[in-house]
This record gives C-alpha cells, structure tokens and sequence, in this order.
C-alpha cells in the first residue's frame, strides 16, 4: 500500500471512530444522589453564585413545581415534575426538548377503568412527583406518587406504564426514588417490587415488606455473592428473589441508609453501623449483624448524609452540622450552622441531603441557602450563599457546574 492510500485509510479509520463516539450510548446507571452516594468526587463547581444580582448562573428553566432532584444523562438532563410530568432538558443551555405525562390518562383503558376513584388521588402533602427518575444510560424510568411508573427512551417514546395497585405506607407521600439494582427495576410502592426493565412486567414482589415504612431509598450491597437490598427500615431482602434474610438491623424513617464496603450506616437520632455477614444462611437473625459501633446524636434528621474518606457527615433537622468517624461512631464535630431562620413562618427545612462536590461538603436548606464546608474533622466553612429559590432537592454535579433545583426553577451553576 501507497503512503497515500495508508493515510487515506487512517482518516477514514479516525472519522468512523470519531463518529462512533459521537453517537455512543450513555451506559452510566444515574439517579437519586447520581450513583446513590451523594458524592461527585471529580467535580469542579464555583462556590459562589447568586440570583440577584445573578453571577455564575450559565442558565435558568421554568420546569413546575416537585421535591425530586434532577439526573444527567450525556447530554440531556431529566426531571420529575407534579404531578406526573417528566421533563427532558438539553444540558447545554437548558433548553426544553420534552415532556411527557404519565398519568391515569395514560394507561391502558382496561387498567385505568378497573382503578377505584379514591386510589386515582391518594392522600398527599409532598405532592406526586418526589421520587427522582433513574436512567441505565438507554432508557429513564419514573415513579409516581400514584403509584404509577413508566419507561421513556431518551427521544421521548414511551415504552411501558403499569399502575401498582398498594396502599400508600406513609402519611405524607410517597418519596422513595426508583432504583436498577441486579438487572431489575427497584420500586417501593409499600412492598419492595422488582419489575423487568424492559416490560414493565413485576418479576416479585416482596408482599411482607410493609409498613411501618419510610420515606428512604434502599442501597445495595453483597452478603459473599449475594446482592442484597437492604430498606431504610432495615430490612435485608436477597435481590434475586426478594425474599427477606432479616428484619430490623437498624432503622431510619426520613433519610436512606447509606452503606460502604458493606457496612451500612443508619444516620439518624440513634445511628449504628452494621457490617454485612460474608455469607447468607438458611435462618439468619438479627444476631447475625452484630452492631459496628452506636451513637446517641440527639437529634431528628429529613437529610441523607454522605460518607467520604472514613468521615460522615451529616445535618440535622435542627440544622446542626455533624461528622462522625464511620470506623468508630465517634463524634468528632458538631456545629451549628444557623440555616433555620426561627422567626419565619414556615421557617426553612433540612431536606436537601448533604452532597460531596468534588472538594468541599455542600449543606443546605429548602430556602435556597447554602454552606460549603472544607471536609475534615475541623470546621472550616468556604462560603455561605444566600441564594433566595430553593427546594427539598438534592443539588447535583457535573463536571465543572451543578444543577440546583428551585421551587419551580431548575438552574445551571457555573462559570
């Protein structure tokens, strides 16, 4: 071959491979706290914006009104809005590409005419649409306070919606996130359901899984090969089949557990830390999951805590910044950080759970307001933003911006 034919051949080779990655798939499983964790190590954001006057704010969309948080996917962003909207946003200027509902209206006519009246609106003060959607990179899925879930592709066609017919667990809402955990599609409707992602189809349901429930998301984890979930209110149930290997190893009612190396962390006003046995037997009890270490910290908790480098920190509902030594349980700081504004009616809320973006801690309120901490087990505040437009959501990161969820606004943060 000619030199002029080999490089012919290698632009050739170069243009298809530069086309492929173009038009590769997302395949990144994201969605509540983007992997679960709350922690967003390689980010960058600014750590000073406002709204008034607006400085790093690259992009501002009027979505609606919900308490879930968004999640990224390549190039698009996907969110949740009352009472059964999912709202696909371009990520690069905010820009409205859909939306589609999945409602009562939505369903089949054979399933829809077979709903009682009163199951169609279920009591709520949270509102539909808290659970946050999650993506395994081809497809995003969202569940409804209704009970209804759905399957989108990313252009917007629906793939499947089924209804859930369970009575809601908990007074306020439903708030447990979807999650894809074992080649399953995770739901909490009141027992834990497993659905086949590709139909829709349940594959079980974990019917001893009942109340008194939570409004926590399950994390998993492996007891040898196993996966196993395990429930806010400490329930290990075996992935595979649902089956529950055990009952109350630890409990939280508001925020998820969070787990590490398979020890799961129940941050709460009586938290614990349980190790995971390496293997599963026949008649297992709660014997069996000895406790790491316990700890009295006094306070209620809305806000999921985050691990990272051995340290937990965490916020109570009180607003008191705390971090804890996950291999001890040992309090090594407590501080607060005046989010509550006690002359205010209603005052701000603890709901957004705390979140590692890529160097420092963000903690905030659903008022918008925001202190960003060096971690550490000293108190080394950054900046504290007084920001005017919040909500319950999570912030969530991307690189050198993070996407804040106000009360009817989603912003993009960055330079």
């Amino acid at each position: 071959m000619t030199l002029a034919r080999t490089l012919v051949a290698l632009c050739s080779i170069v243009f298809a491979l530069t086309l492929l990655g173009a038009d590769a798939p997302v395949t990144q499983v994201s969605g509540w706290r983007g992997d679960g964790t709350g922690c967003y190590p390689n980010a960058d954001p600014v750590l000073d914006w406002a709204l008034n006057p607006k400085k790093n704010i690259k992009w501002a969309a009027e979505i609606g009104q919900s308490h879930s948080s968004p999640i990224v996917a390549g190039d698009k962003i996907f969110v949740t809005v009352e009472p059964d909207k999912l709202v696909c946003l371009n990520k690069a200027d905010g820009k409205l590409l859909w939306t589609k509902s999945s409602g009562f209206a939505d369903l089949p006519n054979d399933v829809a005419s077979q709903i009682e009246a009163d199951k169609k609106t279920p009591h709520t003060e949270g509102g539909y649409a808290t659970p946050s959607p999650v993506t395994d990179g081809k497809r995003v899925f969202v569940y409804f306070g209704t009970s209804i879930a759905a399957c989108y592709d990313f252009s917007g066609e629906r793939k499947w919606i089924i209804y859930l017919d369970y009575q809601q667990p908990v007074s306020e809402c439903r708030a447990v996130s979807p999650i894809i955990a074992g080649g399953f599609l995770i739901l909490q409707p009141d027992p834990l359901v497993a659905l086949n992602p590709d139909t829709g189809k349940v594959v079980w349901a974990n019917e001893k899984e009942q109340i008194p429930g939570s409004y926590g998301t399950s994390v998993v984890g492996k007891m040898g090969e196993t996966e196993v979930l395990v429930t806010a209110t400490g329930d290990v149930v075996r992935l595979s089949d649902g089956k529950i290997l055990v009952q109350e190893i630890g409990k939280v009612f508001h925020p998820s557990p969070i787990i590490k190396d398979n020890i799961v962390y129940f941050i709460t006003d009586t938290a614990n830390a349980i190790p995971l046995p390496t293997r599963v037997g026949e008649k297992m009890t709660a014997k069996d999951f000895p406790e790491k270490w316990s700890a009295t910290l006094e306070q209620g908790f809305f806000a999921t805590s985050v691990l990272h480098d051995g340290l937990i920190y965490a916020i109570s509902r009180n607003a008191e910044y705390m971090v804890l030594d996950a291999a001890k349980g040992d309090i090594v700081l407590r501080k607060p950080l005046d989010l509550i504004e006690t002359g205010k009616n209603p005052k701000p809320q603890m709901y957004p759970s705390v979140t590692l973006g890529g160097k420092h801690i963000f903690v905030s309120n659903d008022a918008g307001d925001t202190v960003i901490l060096e971690p550490g087990r000293e108190f080394k505040e950054t900046a504290r933003i007084k920001f005017g437009d919040g909500s319950a959501a999570s912030p969530v990161f991307d690189g050198p911006v993070f996407y804040l969820r106000g009360e009817k606004t989603l912003y993009c943060v960055g330079k």
